[in-house]
């Protein structure tokens, strides 16, 4: 969530994480939106840098595909970049064909995603849903030491994979079920309409904030050429069913050299129009700043959202 959003929702003050990146070099777009409510349909517009009645994207298998064939990816490949992706544990953000591409393996007593969905649609699901959560090592821990894994390999990078390179991290956090404690420490699971569904988003901010000043900090003073960083919400939180809290997003921006380009309500569909206008020469035009948003229910049945936010 955007941080004037985290404060009005949850009383929580995260002016220290935005001052610690502007302090770096970041702009920090205050207005920003995301385009699209839902991750799959809003990476997918953010990574094809257009907004998706311009595909063939009206269901989730459509959309999924616009992300695995993406044309900032294409756009970069076709320039002699390294792709580097991650496992996430969402199969349509898992962009398995990319040049350097990291799996977290989970310890031998932990089942794993695929594992867990496959014993929840056999005869084994009614003894499944008996149990507490913490009592399975379950998705939860795995989660938890996938992002842990995710972090200390970003901060690597710089030095582990030649450049130049594209890294896409999907790092599903501050997202519910809710894992981390402030520090990092993994947690009981916390849910939506879970008594502790507020404290576990607060504790969630709190770590994630810290752990990525770190890795900025990494990517920082290790790279020999001063890198672009994105660090962008797909989507705000909480409920699916509050727009003005889901489409305020954190849009921060490190561009070495970039002047002013950006301004308050850029929005994920500009970013690589942008980047690649100011760093590859090209001449995309910027689209208006739009945010669709759509019930989980009928979810490409789009009604815009205003963006009402002065910076």
């Amino acid at each position: 969530m955007r941080s004037d959003n985290i404060q009005a929702v949850y009383n929580y003050d995260n002016s220290a994480f935005i001052k610690a990146l502007t302090q770096r070099g970041f702009y920090v777009a205050a207005c920003s939106q995301s385009n699209y409510a839902y991750t799959i349909i809003s990476l997918a517009s953010s990574l094809n840098m257009d907004y998706l009645d311009k595909f063939p994207a009206a269901d989730d298998e459509q959309t999924a595909k616009l992300i695995q064939s993406d044309a900032v990816r294409q756009f970069l490949r076709a320039r002699g970049y390294t792709i580097v992706a991650f496992e996430t544990g969402y199969r349509f953000t898992q962009l398995e064909d990319a040049n350097v591409y990291y799996s977290y393996q989970p310890s031998n007593n932990l089942i794993n995603d695929f594992e867990l969905l496959f014993l929840q649609t056999t005869l084994l699901r009614l003894p499944l849903d008996n149990l507490k959560l913490s009592e399975l090592s379950t998705q939860g821990e795995i989660k938890h030491n996938r992002i842990i894994y995710d972090l200390e390999i970003l901060k690597k990078l710089p030095t582990s994979v030649k450049s130049p390179k594209f890294v896409f991290a999907h790092l599903v956090v501050p997202h519910g079920p809710f894992v981390f404690g402030p520090n990092g420490e993994v947690v009981p699971p916390s849910k939506l309409n879970d008594p502790a569904y507020k404290n576990g988003y607060q504790n969630s901010v709190t770590f994630i904030s810290n752990a990525m000043l770190q890795v900025v900090d990494q990517l920082l003073s290790n790279s020999k050429t001063p890198p672009i960083i994105v660090i962008q919400g797909d989507h705000g939180g909480t409920t699916w069913f509050r727009p003005d809290q889901r489409m305020k997003i954190l849009n921060a921006y490190y561009l070495p050299g970039a002047g002013n380009v950006l301004y308050p309500s850029i929005s994920p569909v500009n970013t690589f129009r942008t980047i690649f206008n100011t760093y590859f020469g090209q001449n995309y035009p910027l689209l208006q700043d739009v945010s669709r948003y759509s019930r989980p229910s009928k979810q490409y049945e789009f009604q815009v959202i205003p963006n009402e936010c002065t910076p």
